[in-house]
């Protein structure tokens, strides 16, 4: 008989990619369900844009979601990732889905992410492999493309522990044939 060990980490995991096939409600569910209580806990949605696909399933949790991009408009706050004019520790959840490589300083922007997670929340980032480097000629508001490697290297350097970065090479339990379709998933932690 073998036995799977099934730790809370390995949920949140799971949660992410589910979330990203899923476009977010089962990233919260998930990994909600595994915790006594998400009254007012806060995730941040860094780089949301008008999309602000979280912010339907973190207040239907009760949880307090804050969208942030550099055009926010209406309830959506203007600010660059790598200047968050937010308090330390201010989120549980932080939510980045191809964002990061819009940022001219990435290393600032992760130090940023890592001040305002408090101690024991999720850092979830979602980056285009670096197959995509086509993004950085046809499209001027990209600045890099980063490798599995290069990422891992940038949280650590931001303080960030627990750090699993994958290709996200499947999506609904299928090979993705075309490696254009990858993402370079992250997610990773603030220690307690």
């Amino acid at each position: 008989v073998t036995v799977v060990v099934v730790t809370h980490r390995d949920i949140v995991i799971e949660s992410f990619n589910k979330f990203y096939i899923n476009r977010g409600c089962s990233l919260l569910k998930n990994l909600l369900k595994n915790r006594r209580t998400h009254k007012y806990m806060r995730l941040l949605d860094i780089g949301c844009g008008n999309t602000r696909t979280f912010e339907k399933a973190a207040r239907s949790r009760g949880m307090l979601w804050k969208g942030v991009d550099r055009s926010g408009s209406g309830e959506v706050t203007s600010m660059l990732m790598e200047d968050l004019n937010l308090e330390d520790n201010y989120a549980e959840i932080i939510v980045s889905c191809h964002s990061l490589e819009h940022s001219k300083n990435p290393l600032k922007a992760l130090e940023e992410m890592y001040r305002v997670l408090k101690p024991g929340g999720y850092l979830f980032l979602a980056t285009p492999p670096p197959n995509k480097h086509h993004i950085l000629e046809s499209d001027k508001d990209h600045y890099f493309v980063l490798t599995e490697l290069q990422l891992t290297k940038l949280l650590q350097v931001a303080g960030f522990v627990g750090i699993d970065v994958y290709t996200q090479r499947f999506y609904q339990g299928k090979l993705i044939d075309n490696p254009n379709n990858f993402n370079i998933i992250s997610v990773c932690t603030k220690e307690e």
